[in-house]
């Protein structure tokens, strides 16, 4: 079974769920499935993964309720960014690709894929928009790209 195809929107900083029509007019029939691999890489990186125990910069350590009850829990610290300050750009970028690379680990983990690499950088001269560049080699060796943009001013 398929999952329900999602679509990250970077311009607008929202996820959809795309649907189907029938050719060729706007009559929706179904929500579209498939693209397994994109949306489980979406939720990841776009879902607030609980902070770390030594996480001091609020009292709120955000995550999913249900995380309480899993081994490992589910999505990124990139929420933590927008609470950090960029006195080294470097550092900052480093965070990043690694928040991504911890978010996306399980995928490896289950044998979904091979292995996963990020590399980040600054998508505006203000350095509070960050992007994203996600490389999946999936199991079989093929890889899948994938882009983020966060607009950690919002």
């Amino acid at each position: 079974m398929s999952d329900i195809r999602m679509t990250y929107q970077n311009d607008h900083q929202r996820a959809d769920i795309d649907l189907e029509s029938l050719l060729g007019t706007n009559i929706t029939v179904d929500v579209q499935t498939g693209y397994d691999l994109s949306t489980a890489c979406m939720i990841s990186l776009m879902t607030d993964r609980v902070a770390d125990s030594d996480w001091t910069l609020t009292v709120d350590q955000r995550g999913w309720w249900a995380d309480a009850y899993r081994e490992q829990p589910i999505g990124s610290r990139i929420w933590q960014l927008e609470l950090m300050s960029v006195d080294d750009p470097n550092e900052y970028l480093i965070r990043t690709k690694a928040y991504c690379e911890e978010a996306l680990q399980w995928l490896v983990d289950a044998a979904i894929a091979q292995s996963i690499s990020a590399s980040a950088y600054f998508t505006d001269t203000t350095k509070r928009n960050i992007g994203a560049d996600i490389t999946v080699t999936k199991s079989n060796g093929l890889t899948e790209q994938f882009s983020y943009v966060w607009d950690q001013s919002l």
